[in-house]
């Protein structure tokens, strides 16, 4: 159903008639909400206009100037005949007599304005009332009362207010002639509305926005009305987007233009492979880009703009080493913020190098869940049974030294203690022993472990290390050991999101030594680094 758009004062509905139609029901504004109007209005200052909601209404036939029947804003009319007293430039009649409770509120509102509150200003406020009052005044474009009825249901019984994005379609088509200028008009807009109503795209440039969804509920477009709009705006305003257009005189069809153009550029962006994953990792980074600020960077400078951005972010690296030596500089638990940011970057970064598949990263669910940084190698790994101690021992054949070593030093044990360790024995073999080894341990002529041949602080520390999982898996493995991790991550994998990264490094698909998948060491740690870098540097290093 059409719909016209205008901004009318008080003082421009001389001689006007408004009738009530029966499908309405009576006066039933309380003296709270009459007491609020009486005090907004009262509180304008100077030439500020103050905006009184729209009024729905239809024009009783196209032969009567001037005759309106009121579809929404009954309430509102009626308090300002009421206030206006005999000052009245307008007339409202009904079509069904009003019933004596209706009476008895209106003699209330003339009691309100009477009180000693209000009675010394009582001029005053009638002539703000008058001159800096204004109604938004929607007139629906139909003859058919059903049509009323059904706006009347929509915006009265079912409580769903009009949406700023009504009001601005209103106002652009107004500005269009009648006949197939008009009809194309309102065929770009619901193409407009097509397009912000793909739930993948709705989703995308809703990311960040705390609205709640039944605010975009069958009206997505007011989305694109919200991002095309400036940013100090006065949001305790109902349409306080409605109201910038109306206050700054904008042009319907200029501001058509510039719906349409953001609309195009946010299209451009979504659909283009490379540009919509930076723009996912600015929109997922800790402290991130807003949706706005992506758009705006994206239309000075398309893919390159958003490239230059997520550079700076990780403090343009100009070479892969010194890319690798702020990677190694990282500390969980003293950094965690840049080392999420650095493996969300290197988890986009891989779906968009993937040339095995079309898809694009799941932005949306990403934005979803709540991450953490999982370690591979469990910090304080469970104890181990003495049979699980052997079976590491015999995955320690890359380092046939080390491996002999602990051969000899955990039969030594069992001589001394007995063959059944005590755990407090056996972790302590397994922290002073078998990490050292994984992490690289080397051992001395004298037959004992280098100490300073390896960094004793690996597993507690360092992103090589390091995964994102969501929280509640992430609580789930606790302390299990790394082949307990994998087989509990693709159990996982069947009803939760785990990113791809994160289910590549368990199953070693970055190491070079990939036949020892029960264990997880320091240079398998080495070479997931190593990848890091590489998929990052070569997206976003200067040669590219």
């Amino acid at each position: 159903m059409e719909a016209t758009i205008s901004k009318k004062y008080i003082n421009e509905l001389k001689d006007y008639r408004f009738s009530i139609p029966d499908y309405q029901r009576g006066y039933r504004w309380t003296r709270d909400q009459i007491t609020k109007l009486i005090n907004d209005i009262d509180g304008i200052s100077g030439d500020e206009g103050y905006c009184l909601m729209p009024i729905i209404v239809r024009k009783k036939s196209k032969d009567k100037d001037g005759e309106y029947e009121v579809v929404d804003g009954q309430q509102r009319l009626t308090t300002i005949d009421i206030l206006l007293s005999e000052n009245k430039l307008y007339e409202i009649g009904q079509d069904s007599d009003y019933s004596a409770l209706d009476e008895e509120l209106k003699a209330d509102v003339r009691r309100i304005v009477e009180s000693d509150k209000y009675s010394q200003k009582l001029k005053a406020i009638k002539d703000k009332l008058l001159n800096n009052c204004y109604f938004i005044w929607y007139e629906i474009e139909t003859e058919d009362e059903k049509e009323a009825i059904d706006t009347f249901n929509r915006v009265n019984a079912w409580k769903i207010p009009l949406k700023e994005s009504e009001l601005i379609k209103a106002y652009v088509l107004s500005g269009y002639g009648e006949g197939l200028e008009r009809r194309e008009a309102r065929d770009e807009w619901n193409a407009l509305e097509h397009i912000m109503a793909d739930p993948s795209f709705f989703d995308f440039f809703n990311l960040g926005n705390n609205d709640s969804e039944s605010k975009y509920e069958s009206c997505h477009i007011e989305r694109l009305v919200e991002l095309w709009a400036p940013e100090n705006l006065n949001k305790t305003r109902v349409y306080p987007i409605f109201d910038h257009i109306m206050e700054k005189t904008i042009d319907g069809k200029k501001l058509f233009n510039e719906l349409k153009k953001l609309e195009r550029d946010m299209y451009n962006l979504y659909h283009d492979r490379k540009s919509y994953h930076l723009a996912s990792y600015l929109l997922l980074k800790k402290t991130g880009l807003s949706v706005k600020e992506v758009i705006e960077i994206y239309q000075k400078n398309p893919s390159a703009g958003l490239l230059e951005k997520v550079r700076e972010s990780i403090n343009d690296m100009e070479s892969e080493e010194e890319l690798k030596e702020y990677l190694s500089n990282l500390s969980y638990g003293y950094q965690d913020k840049e080392i999420y940011n650095i493996l969300t970057l290197f988890n986009i970064l891989s779906a968009l190098n993937d040339s095995s598949s079309p898809s694009f990263y799941p932005t949306v669910l990403h934005k979803k869940q709540n991450w953490s940084l999982e370690h591979i190698h469990a910090r304080n790994e469970r104890s181990l049974s003495k049979n699980e101690i052997r079976e590491l021992i015999k995955l320690l054949d890359w380092n046939k030294e080390g491996k002999e070593y602990a051969d000899k030093k955990f039969n030594e044990l069992l001589e001394n203690k007995g063959e059944e360790l005590q755990e407090t024995e056996r972790n302590a073999f397994y922290l002073n022993i078998i990490s050292p080894l994984l992490s690289g341990a080397k051992i001395k002529n004298n037959n004992e472990i280098d100490e300073g041949s390896y960094d004793k602080d690996w597993y507690e520390y360092s992103i090589g290390n390091l995964a994102l999982l969501p929280k509640e898996e992430n609580s789930a493995l606790n302390n299990s050991t790394y082949i307990e991790k994998i087989i509990k991550i693709k159990n996982f994998g069947l009803s939760s999101y785990i990113p791809r990264c994160t289910m590549d490094v368990f199953m070693k698909r970055y190491s070079e030594d990939r036949e020892n998948r029960q264990v997880w060491m320091k240079k398998d740690g080495d070479d997931y680094m190593k990848k890091i870098c590489s998929v990052i540097f070569n997206e976003l290093g200067k040669e590219c």
